[in-house]
C-alpha cells in the first residue's frame, strides 16, 4: 500500500501541475503541450517512484501523526509493528486499519474493473449491431507510426457512411475507424485526418492506461478529473494537429464539421439505447 500511495500522490501533484498551468496560462500553452502533460500524469499514477514516495510518506506522516495525538490512540510511525509471544500475535492499531484499507481497496477496484468490462462489453456489441445491419464499405488504408529511425507501417481499416453515431477510432493492434460521412465529401476528409492522427499517437493506449489508473487509484478524486479532462485534452490536441498549415477557408469547414460532431454526440446521449462508447477516441 505504501508504493500505491506514492504513485497516488504523484499523480495527484502532476495533475494539480497541469490544471494550474491550463488555468494561470491558458491562453499561452498550447493543447499539444496540456496532451503530454497530462499523459505525464498518467505515468505518474502508474509508475512507482521510491524517492518521491518517500518524500510524500513523510510529508503524510508528519500531517497525520499531528492528528493522531488529537483524535486517535495509535501512532501512525508503528506501521507494520507486530509481536509474536507465547503463541499469540499482537500488532497495532495502524497496522489494522492498513488491513482494512487493503481490503476496501480490493473490492473498490474489482467494482470498477468489474464496470469497465461491462461497459466494454456493451460497446462492442453496439458496434457489431451497427456494422452488422448498415451497408457500409471498408477499406484499408496504410499509416506510418513511428519516429526518425524507427518506422512501422500499420494497417487501418475504414468503415464509411455508417449511419447513426459519431466518427470514432477503436482497436489496439487492429485499429478501425468508423466514419458518418459520405465518401468524395470535403469534411469527410477532415474526419479522416483527425482519427488517423488518433492512430498514430496511439491514443487507445493512453486512454487503456488511464482506465488503468482510475482502478488502481478509484479513490482519489484527482484520477477521475483526470480522466475526464483527458478526452476534451485529446481531442482539442488532435484538432490543433489538424488544423496546421490549413488557410482560413479550410480551418472554417473544419470548425463546422467540429460542431457537426459535437451535436452527433449531444444527440446520442439523449438515446438510452446508446450505451458510451467505452475505449473509442
Amino acid at each position: 500500500m505504501g508504493y500505491l500511495m506514492g504513485m497516488s500522490l504523484s499523480g495527484t501533484a502532476m495533475t494539480g501541475i497541469c490544471a494550474l498551468i491550463r488555468e494561470c496560462r491558458k491562453h499561452k500553452v498550447s493543447a499539444r503541450s496540456a496532451y503530454l502533460l497530462a499523459k505525464a500524469a498518467i505515468l505518474y499514477y502508474l509508475i512507482p517512484l521510491p524517492e518521491l514516495g518517500e518524500r510524500y510518506s513523510r510529508m503524510l506522516m508528519s500531517i497525520t501523526c499531528a492528528v493522531s495525538r488529537h483524535v486517535f490512540d495509535f501512532s501512525p510511525r508503528w506501521s507494520y509493528y507486530m509481536i509474536r509471544a507465547n503463541g499469540d500475535v499482537y500488532i497495532n492499531s495502524y497496522m489494522k486499519i492498513q488491513y482494512m484499507a487493503a481490503a476496501i481497496w480490493i473490492l473498490g477496484a474489482a467494482f470498477v474493473f468489474l464496470a469497465e468490462l461491462i461497459a466494454h462489453y456493451r460497446s462492442g456489441k453496439r458496434l457489431v449491431n451497427c456494422m452488422d445491419e448498415a451497408k457500409v464499405s471498408a477499406e484499408t488504408w496504410g499509416i506510418r507510426r513511428g519516429g526518425r529511425f524507427c518506422h512501422i507501417q500499420q494497417k487501418v481499416t475504414v468503415y464509411r457512411d455508417v449511419p447513426d453515431g459519431q466518427d470514432v477510432t477503436f482497436g489496439l493492434f487492429r485499429p478501425f475507424i468508423l466514419c458518418t460521412l459520405k465518401e468524395g465529401k470535403k469534411q469527410e476528409e477532415y474526419a479522416l485526418q483527425h482519427e488517423m492522427v488518433h492512430v498514430r499517437r496511439g491514443d487507445i493506449f493512453w486512454k487503456m492506461l488511464l482506465r488503468l489508473a482510475t482502478i488502481l487509484h478509484w479513490w482519489n478524486p484527482a484520477v477521475w478529473y483526470l480522466y475526464h479532462a483527458f478526452e476534451r485534452l485529446c481531442e482539442c490536441s488532435c484538432d490543433e494537429v489538424v488544423l496546421w498549415g490549413k488557410t482560413t477557408e479550410e480551418k472554417k469547414d473544419y470548425l463546422r464539421l467540429v460542431v457537426i460532431e459535437a451535436e452527433k454526440v449531444k444527440k446520442n446521449k439523449r438515446k438510452p439505447e446508446n450505451p458510451p462508447l467505452g475505449i473509442g477516441v
